[in-house]
């Protein structure tokens, strides 16, 4: 029991020792927990103490802020002394003390602030010793508690406890009072402060009072000089008055002797006019025998080419045309005179001279008078030449008014009223003889131009449309010729209504538009007083017509004759020799070169310079504007800014090259690398093959004298015949070059012509032989083609084409035209320059192939046999083909006499199929002899037969071929227009539609087709379309297209198809909305309908074009195809019944509509059919009525339709979209059953791979193992009962066996994924045709193609982030990175996703890609993220369409709204980046214009994919990427890319923005030693940091300034404030800071952005936009095209700034370090500037050699014009802030003269608000932006002034001020002496206080004008100087107009004036200076004015 008792006593005292134990811990705990309490507390007072000696701090501060306010204080004393003489001086140092004040003011209630904030703190500190109080009270009752239940122990420890917290609070308290004793103390302090404040701002109020009362006495003395001068003004005004009337008396008496001088002129014009009239009948016969017995010259031919027209014999009845007589009739027929006219002709009621003198016949025989010549102020008339050669006019001028005179039919004579062609116009001396062959030239306009391919005559609209005149220069000449009387026709020598000229071809109604609405770049005349763009009609209304002859003179006016010749050809060539420009592009580039030199090269064509020079010297064009023109063209030619070879016309670049097979990669890599020259690789054999081709046949050498000489002489020489030289010249053309063999010269054909080395004769031949080499115009697409093409086309004759391409081949190959280079057979194939059918005739030659003549042999052979038969000539290399002593001897000998030849083509006969002489047969003299050859051809083809070139049989075929086209083309003009042909007048006869005295009108030629075709009930059966053309949608009221409302879904597909179809079917597919009829290709290729219909709707359009019967051949109809079971009867009667209804059954195969009992007797209809459609029955309701849903006939649904009031189109009307066929199916099973059933059944798959692995049925109908059409027809069939399951196994295995069996085909490879054919490779455009081809054919093996880099990249894409790569340099999964914790779980995801979506996850350790099912198996990424890794893997897989069950790509996913648009977005970046867009179908990358094609992405969508999707992170510096700049910061590690994650701490402070180590390396700032020794922690990134400052940072630029007097540290603008500096330097300055990275306080040593400098005070917020612009040269230009940010010099090279202003910020730049980039934020070496186009030698060039107009900054103390490095060397470095200061030596030392000549340029630049782009003042004008008289006010502001001195030989001195610009000049003395400016003023500007620009314009009468209202910071701040001569008291400060040239600007809104930086509106501007008024803006949101002054 005790034991027990005992137990229970030490288990009680046990408990108790632990509980003691435990509470002992507690208390201990808490006890520590206190003392951190307190510890916490003792950092809080230490904080406190140290705030308040920051306190202290901060009020020393404020006492040396209060003795600087004093120091200010005492120089406003000394400044206050001077009041009198500088009053505007001392107002703005009264507004700097006022800022003082302000700032004292600011400073004191910062302090009360802080005063508030320390009252705050020790609030707060209450509050905490309060929660301190209520803490230890909490622990003083835990601590009795304790007590309680402890021993005396605890108590004892708990006292002590006690102790010290009251210890420690005793200490607090201590503190406490310290804390509130400073506080009073600071307070006392601040009052102290505030009243010495208050006492400074007292004293300053009494300074500012003095101020007033100087100010007071300085207005009275102004006073008093202001009566002075208007006394003197006064007096002048008087002297002008008495000047004035002396002027009057003058001018009187000049008027009386003009008088005198009229009356004897009239009597001398009198005396002249009778003696005229004398001899005008006998001039008038000899003119017209001389007319008669000239051979007549038609575009350079001889009288023999043209036509013998004598055997026909003068038509009696036939007016005088243009230059041939015109027959009556064909004015007739013509409609041109009326049939009542010609029958009184006919029956000699009238005579055709009394005709001919009606005013329309006149017009149309000869139109009416163009302008004659010019009125020149004197009322004296002068001819056009005349005005040209005593300089009244431009030669631009003057040329262009006498092409208009030679183009409309006559030289016009307005001194003798005579009319003359050109021959006698030269041979009068009308004109001279230099102008002969341009006015020739222009009169082909009248006489006709001569078709190269054809021969026949051409008009000037045909001679455009073939190429053969400029489109410019054709506009101009129809434009005269419409607006005096209309089109002239050459061919029949008169004029025609615009009408006929349609018909004719002569002109079009597009042309005519562009005519009726002329553009100021259409308009090609200008009005020579104005200068303004006319058309020749404007001009003509300008004319006032001559009393005497009837004539139209144009008056010039005294300013047009003073001025119109602006430059002389010697001035002009001067200018352009002198004027340099850089252009960084061609064989120019890093060059400066002359304008001259670059329009004299290769880049300009002779008309293109021609046309320059005249525009330049006609003052049209300036010298800025022709630099762009220069820089546009040469870049429009360099394709690609990279090294070119010398082509055959143009410059190949190196590029094209390697496309093109010539090079290979290696030699291409070695080029870009330098280690190869261009004049090495052209060298090579193959290049030069390639670009200049082997040699040609170049000339002949005589055996018997070994004499060398061209064709062309042996031709001259009767050494070879016409024909075989011809050929050989045109051969030598159509390779390249036409050849001297004599000089070893090779020619173009122009120049060779200019040579002599051919004669003119040729020109047009060889010209047309040459265009294989330089390219065909395409008449139907307007491209370039080439010779194969041409000859394919039909624009050439197969026989010159087979010609010249057997030429090519043998001497190089054939010429691509477009690139300028020859070029491989197969490459030539692939661009379907040439084919293996025409290298097979030509290496196997016929007789038809063999088109060279050898005239040693007399055979016919090749090129390649004739170049074997020549001679290589020793001295020249050429080759010669030798001509034998017998060759020479027997070129006459002929095979047949004339005799024979006649005899053989009279007994030779032919029957011809068309014409007058069909079924007729006739010889071939005849027909040769007839009206269907030309005597050209028929010359031609006697010649050729009697030399034996061709055979009788040859000349058949040929005679045939001319008489078919002539009569086709007869027909056609004779024929109306049908549906799809022409249709001849007997088919419509023969139809009934029309009756026989129609038809006979028509055959007599009384009516034409085009009148019958008038009359409605003949048009409704040709071109009658009655169909259902579109939809009115009538809540919008607007109309729409079938195939838009269907794509709308406003009509079911098969509503839209049906109408459509019926479309299609009766004519044409119509859009209503720009009342169009079009064929179904025609609508296709606009458009109209979209590409999936095109084969339904080719199907339905047969009813019009045609069905093909099997068994005949022959064309059918509709009906007769439904009839013969050609088409389905269910398909015929509904397009029957739209034909039915919408005009008539058409008959095919006349290609018209036929009435109805016509259609029933050509059997393409029937009665019985006409009843079935003409019955309301369910069966003939087979269209969809969209309004109602209800079915309908093609006749109840047009009934429905409304007549579009503006086309007359039946719409139908449409309240509401076509609700969807709802489509029901009847199903055995339900969808749950069918997938229970199928899941429950397994198969074994017969497929490799697969067969071990059984799978249910569900899983195989759902998988892609069968193609989605048979699964869905598989599964419905078995829904429905049709098949059963057993029957579903069987097909399904039968599908994939088939599959299999395609897989396995050698035409296909394997992939991780599915087996790919080379049919897919061949349709996305991955392997082109030819290697498409070799693979068919065996040639190639699959494997070799699929390991090809060009095929890889799209099978496995470029390369996704792999993985990532650690500070030890090992490589990990992105997916162990996560784990390990080395990057985020969200950025590794995104990376894995992008994996997945790019095709693969890569395990970079054992270099595997993996499908994501297989990366999870293997444990390459986790089971956690397989579904969110699947998901992205759909991507490559695609999406299954919940609507349609189809396999979709993400693009259309993202469209369906599937997938979130930000994260397709990104994915879809991802896989562009990693090769193209993936094709979910066949799981590969596409080229992005495929992927667009197939809609997988459009276009808009990959624009913003380049431009702005940034959804990855930078692991290293946390930045949002693009995947594409990832993939460029990884390393590549054996082919992957790998995330460095090492470079963390390597990280460089840029300009604006971090730096990456390789972006240091990459351009060449820090080596790769470098790198290593930051990687391995040898160096810092700080020390590396300091040693690259200049690249990081750049070095200082100029800071501030230095007063050098009180040593006083200025900022630029403080300066300027304080007019230290002027406006104009200072924002030279302030923009050089911008432009080099800050903008700098010299004072606090702060670098700033701008707007932090604006924002600081550093700027005025006036600066704040222009520097923002400056700033951009740091932080890039945004180009407006491509929106990419681009650098200064770029910007500067695209135009978006002057290049002035881009020169002076690149200098900044240079001198401060190195030009920026500003994409990476850091400076670059000069050689990686050059690299990255950021610079080029030409610029490095201007900069290094500096003229004054490169230099843009401006010294104050000297005047000069300076570069900034210059500027700078004037400099000193501050030795306190390391920064460079501009030693200001004096005050406004600016003022002071300069000893040297002092040059001043001001430009006027003006802003064009759409672009933002700058622009001189005469684009503005010519855009009209301004007015023609703003124009010419600004102009006269541009100048350049220069103050230069001369000595005379006596020692006289003088000073002259000139305009370098305007070459105006003044002399300062002559100035003084005649009373136009005084001595003072003279004393003003050489102390300074005037610029030389204003001095300059108060010598040329300026002060008062225009040039005042506006000026830029360049220009002086103005002056107080009067002058004696203006009537304004004094000169405010000019406006200036502040904008930024690169935004978008809206209209002026207001004035700065930069005397006192006070912004005030227009209006306001006016009023304080009502003398002058501001520059008037014509529109609203005009252009912006800037003037620099440099």
């Amino acid at each position: 029991m005790l034991q027990r008792q005992k137990d229970l006593a030490q288990e009680q005292a046990q408990k108790l020792l632990e509980d003691k134990q435990l509470m002992q811990q507690r208390l201990e705990e808490e006890t520590e927990e206190y003392q951190k309490s307190l510890e916490a507390e003792r950092r809080r007072q230490m904080e406190i103490i140290a705030e308040a000696e920051r306190l202290k701090l901060q009020v020393s501060q404020l006492s040396e802020a209060q003795a600087r306010a004093e120091e200010e204080a005492k120089k406003f004393k000394k400044q206050a002394d001077n009041i009198a003489s500088r009053l505007h001086e001392t107002e703005l140092a009264t507004q700097e003390k006022m800022v003082v004040v302000e700032k004292l003011e600011v400073a004191r209630l910062n302090t009360s602030r802080e005063a508030d904030d320390l009252r705050k703190a020790i609030a707060d500190l209450e509050n905490e010793k309060a929660r301190l109080k209520k803490e230890a009270e909490e622990l003083q009752n835990k601590s009795k508690e304790m007590a309680d239940a402890q021993q005396k122990q605890i108590e004892h420890e708990k006292t002590v406890l006690q102790q010290t917290f009251l210890t420690e609070k005793e200490m607090l308290l201590k503190k406490e009072k310290l804390i509130e004793d400073e506080k009073k103390r600071l307070e006392s302090q601040f009052e102290e402060e505030v009243k010495k404040a208050k006492a400074l701002k007292d004293e300053q109020e009494h300074q500012r009072q003095i101020m007033e009362d100087e100010k007071k006495k300085l207005q009275a003395t102004m006073d008093e000089a202001l009566n002075k001068q208007k006394e003197a003004e006064k007096e002048m005004h008087n002297k002008q008055k008495e000047m004035k009337e002396l002027e009057m008396k003058r001018l009187e008496q000049e008027r009386i002797l003009a008088e005198e001088n009229q009356k004897l002129r009239e009597k001398l014009q009198q005396l002249e006019e009778a003696q005229h009239t004398q001899t005008v009948s006998e001039k008038e016969i000899i003119h017209v025998t001389t007319v008669m017995e000239t051979s007549k010259v038609y575009n350079g031919q001889n009288a023999g080419d043209v036509v013998d027209s004598v055997e026909k014999g003068p038509d009696p009845l036939s007016f005088d045309g243009i230059r041939d007589k015109v027959p009556a009739s064909r004015l007739h027929d013509l409609g041109l005179l009326s049939k009542k006219q010609f029958d009184k002709l006919k029956n000699g009621k009238t005579t055709v001279q009394e005709l001919g003198e009606t005013e329309h016949l006149k017009k149309t025989l000869k139109g009416k008078n163009c302008i004659a010549g010019v009125l020149i102020p004197s009322n004296e008339k002068m001819s056009m030449y005349q005005a040209l050669k005593e300089k009244k006019i431009t030669p631009g001028t003057a040329l262009i008014l006498l092409e208009a005179q030679a183009a409309t039919g006559y030289m016009l004579d307005p001194i003798k009223n005579q009319k003359l062609s050109v021959n006698e116009a030269v041979k009068e001396g009308l004109i001279g003889p230099e102008l002969h062959n341009k006015m020739l030239s222009a009169e082909r306009a009248v006489v006709g131009y001569k078709d190269p391919y054809t021969g026949g005559k051409i008009s000037v609209f045909e001679a455009m449309k073939k190429g053969l005149i400029e489109h410019d220069h054709a506009i101009r000449v129809l434009e005269a010729q419409r607006a005096t009387g209309g089109i002239v026709d050459p061919i029949n020598s008169h004029r025609v209504p615009n009408e006929i000229a349609y018909k004719q071809g002569q002109y079009d109604a597009e042309m005519n538009k562009i005519m009726d609405n002329p553009t100021d770049d259409t308009k090609g005349y200008f009005d020579p007083s104005t200068q303004e763009p006319l058309t020749y009609s404007e001009l003509m209304t300008r004319c006032t017509t001559d009393p005497d002859t009837s004539l139209l003179l144009l008056p010039i006016t005294d300013k047009a004759a003073q001025c119109s010749s602006i430059y002389t050809e010697e001035e002009t060539k001067d200018v352009f020799s002198k004027t340099t420009v850089s252009v960084p592009f061609g064989r120019f580039k890093g060059k400066t070169v002359t304008i001259w030199e670059i329009i004299n090269s290769e880049y300009f064509t002779e008309d293109q310079k021609k046309d320059l020079l005249r525009q330049y010297k006609t003052g049209k064009i300036t010298i800025e504007k022709i630099i762009k023109i220069v820089i546009t063209v040469v870049e429009e030619k360099e394709k690609k800014n990279e090294i070119t070879f010398d082509g055959l016309r143009a410059p190949v670049p190196a590029t094209e090259l390697l496309e093109s097979k010539i090079i290979d990669k290696d030699l291409y890599n070695k080029l870009h690398k330098g280690n190869k020259t261009v004049k090495e690789v052209s060298e090579m054999e193959p290049v030069h093959k390639a670009l200049k081709g082997t040699n040609s046949i170049a000339g002949v050498v005589i055996d018997s004298s070994k004499e060398t000489m061209s064709f062309y002489q042996a031709m001259k020489k009767d050494m070879m015949r016409a024909g075989p030289a011809l050929n050989m010249l045109e051969a030598q053309a159509g390779t390249g070059y036409v050849v001297d063999p004599v000089h070893n010269q090779k020619y173009t054909v122009d120049e060779a012509v200019k040579a002599g080395v051919v004669g003119p004769e040729l020109h047009e031949k060889l010209l047309s032989a040459e265009r294989a080499v330089t390219g065909y115009k395409d008449p139907y697409s307007g491209k370039t083609v080439s010779l194969f093409q041409a000859m394919k086309k039909d624009l050439i004759p197969k026989e010159q084409g087979i010609r010249l391409l057997d030429a090519q081949m043998t001497t190089g190959g054939i010429i691509d035209p477009v690139k300028s280079h020859r070029i491989p057979h197969d490459v030539a194939c692939k661009r379907n320059y040439f084919d293996d059918e025409m290298k097979q005739i030509l290496s196997s030659p016929t007789d038809e192939t063999k088109c060279f003549f050898d005239p040693n042999t007399k055979e016919n052979v090749t090129y390649s046999e004739l170049f074997k038969r020549c001679v290589t000539d020793k001295k020249t290399g050429l080759q010669l083909l030798p001509l034998s002593d017998e060759a020479i001897n027997a070129k006459e000998e002929l095979t047949y006499t004339e005799v024979q030849s006649k005899e053989a083509m009279t007994q030779a006969t032919v029957e011809l199929n068309s014409g007058p002489f069909k079924g007729r047969k006739m010889t071939i003299w005849e027909i040769i002899n007839s009206e269907y050859l030309t005597e050209e051809q028929r010359l031609d083809l006697l010649r050729q037969f009697r030399s034996g070139k061709i055979t009788i049989e040859k000349i058949i075929k040929i005679v045939i071929t001319i008489v078919d086209e002539k009569e086709a083309k007869k027909q056609e003009q004779s024929s109306f227009k049908g549906l799809r042909a022409p249709v001849p007048a007997g088919s419509l006869y023969d139809s009934k539609i029309i009756d026989k005295a129609t038809f006979d009108l028509l055959q007599q030629g009384k009516t034409t087709p085009k009148q019958v075709s008038e009359n409605p009930n003949v048009n409704k059966y040709l071109q009658g379309s009655d169909s259902i053309a579109g939809i009115y949608l009538e809540p919008t009221k607007e109309k729409v297209s079938i195939y838009q409302a269907m794509k709308k879904k406003l009509l079911r597909h098969n509503t839209g198809l049906s109408l459509l179809e019926a479309q299609a079917a009766s004519g044409f597919i119509v859009d209503p909305v720009r009342n169009q009829c079009m064929s179904v290709d025609e609508a296709v290729k606009s458009g109209l309908v979209g590409p999936e219909l095109h084969e339904k709707l080719l199907s339905a359009e047969k009813a019009v074009t045609g069905y093909k019967d099997p068994f005949t051949g022959n064309k059918i109809s509709l009906f007769e195809a439904m009839q013969k079971e050609l088409i389905l009867k269910e398909h015929a009667m509904p397009l029957l019944q739209a034909q039915m209804v919408s005009g008539g059954i058409i008959d095919p195969v006349n290609s018209h509509r036929v009435p109805t009992d016509v259609a029933y007797q050509k059997n393409i209809f029937s009665k019985e059919t006409a009843m079935t459609l003409s019955e309301s029955s369910d069966e003939n309701k087979v269209f969809s009525d969209p309004e109602t849903d209800e079915n309908a006939t093609y006749g109840q649904l047009k009934d429905k339709c409304q007549k579009d009031p503006e086309t007359g189109l039946y719409i139908l009307p449409l309240s509401k979209p076509q609700s969807p066929t709802v489509v029901e199916k009847t199903y055995l099973y339900t969808e749950e059953q069918t997938q229970s059933d199928l899941t429950s059944t397994q198969i074994d798959i017969p497929i490799e791979g697969l067969a071990d692995k059984p799978m249910n049925l569900w899983d195989v109908m759902n998988s892609n193992l069968l193609p989605e059409s048979e699964r869905q027809r598989i599964l419905d069939e078995y829904r429905s009962g049709k098949i059963t399951k057993e029957r579903m196994i069987i097909i399904i295995i039968e599908i994939m066996e088939q599959r299999e069996i395609i897989r396995n085909d050698p035409m296909s490879y394997k992939t991780i994924r599915r087996r790919i054919t080379i049919e897919e490779l061949y349709s996305a455009h991955i392997i082109d045709l030819e290697t498409y081809n070799l693979l068919k054919q065996g040639k190639r093996d699959i494997r070799d193609i699929m390991e090809l880099t060009s095929v890889k990249q799209y099978l496995y894409g470029t390369g996704c982030v792999a993985g990532i790569t650690t500070d030890s340099s090992s490589k990990i999964s992105i997916y162990q990175g996560m784990k390990r914790g080395f990057i985020k779980p969200e950025t590794a995801l995104s990376l894995l996703e992008a994996q997945a979506a790019t095709g693969f996850i890569v395990d970079p350790v054992k270099n595997e890609t993996l499908t994501v099912d297989e990366a999870v198996r293997k444990g390459v990424v986790g089971p956690e993220i397989h579904d969110k890794l699947l998901s992205a893997e759909r991507a490559v897989t695609g999406y299954k369409d919940p609507y349609s069950g189809k396999i979709i790509s993400l693009f259309q996913a993202m469209k369906k709204d599937l997938v979130p648009e930000d994260y397709a977005l990104k994915m879809l970046e991802a896989q562009t980046a990693t090769g193209g867009i993936i094709d979910p179908e066949f799981q590969f990358h596409l080229p992005a214009d495929i992927a667009m094609q197939r809609g997988y992405i459009n276009k808009e969508t990959n624009e913003k994919l380049t431009d702005s999707v940034k959804g990855f992170v930078d692991p290293v510096t946390e930045e949002n990427l693009s995947y594409a700049q990832l993939l460029k910061r990884c390393k590549l590690d054996g082919g992957l890319r790998l995330l460095s994650l090492g470079d963390k701490r390597l990280m460089f402070k840029g300009l604006r923005k971090q730096i990456t180590i390789e972006e240091l390396l990459q351009s060449q700032i820090i080596d790769q030693q470098t790198v290593t020794k930051l990687n391995e922690g040898l160096i810092s990134v700080e020390e590396v940091s300091n040693s690259l400052s200049r690249y990081l940072e750049g070095t200082s630029c100029i800071g501030g300034v230095l007063v050098e007097s009180t040593k006083e540290r200025l900022s630029i603008y403080q300066a300027m404030k304080k007019n230290m500096i002027r406006p104009g330097t200072a924002f030279e300055l302030l923009e050089a800071q911008a432009s080099t990275g800050y903008v700098i306080d010299p004072i606090k040593n702060l670098k700033l952005t701008v707007n932090e400098a604006v924002r600081m005070g550093i700027v005025g917020p006036e600066f704040k936009d222009k520097l923002l612009s400056a700033e951009r040269a740091v932080t890039g230009y945004r180009d407006p095209y491509s929106g990419k940010t681009i650098s200064l010099f770029q910007a500067m090279k695209k135009g978006l700034i002057l290049k002035d202003h881009g020169i002076r910020l690149l200098e900044a730049q240079i001198a401060t370090g190195g030009i920026i980039d500003p994409e990476e934020s850091h400076r670059l070496p000069v050689e990686v500037a050059y690299k990255r186009g950021f610079f080029d030698e030409e610029m490095n060039e201007i900069l290094t050699d500096p003229s004054d107009d490169t230099k843009g900054f401006f010294d104050p103390n000297t005047e000069e014009n300076l570069t900034y490095l210059q500027l700078m060397e004037r400099c000193i470095t501050d030795p306190d802030t390391g920064l460079v200061l501009l030693l200001l030596k004096e005050k406004n030392r600016e003022r002071k003269t300069s000893s040297k000549s002092s040059v001043r340029k001001r430009r006027v630049v003006i802003v064009d608000p759409e672009t933002g782009k700058e622009m001189t003042v005469y684009e503005a004008y010519r855009k009209g932006l301004i007015d023609h008289q703003t124009y010419l006010e600004l102009a006269e502001q541009e100048c350049e002034w220069e103050e230069i001195t001369m000595t005379s030989s006596d020692g006289t001195v003088k000073s002259i001020i000139i305009d370098r610009r305007s070459g105006r000049q003044y002399d300062v003395d002559d100035a003084i002496s005649r009373g136009l400016i005084d001595k003072n003023a003279l004393d003003t500007y050489r102390a300074g206080n005037l610029s030389i620009t204003e001095f300059a314009d108060m010598l040329s009468g300026n002060i008062g004008g225009f040039r005042s209202r506006s000026s830029s910071f360049g220009s002086t701040t103005g002056s107080t100087y009067s002058s004696p001569m203006s009537p304004i008291p004094s000169i405010k400060a000019p406006a200036v107009i502040w904008n930024d040239p690169s935004e978008e600007t809206g209209p002026i809104a207001g004035i700065l004036d930069i005397d006192t930086l006070e912004k005030v509106s227009i209006t306001e501007a006016i009023h304080r200076n009502p003398g002058r008024q501001h520059l008037r803006p014509k529109t609203v949101g005009g252009p912006s004015l800037h003037r620099r002054n440099n």
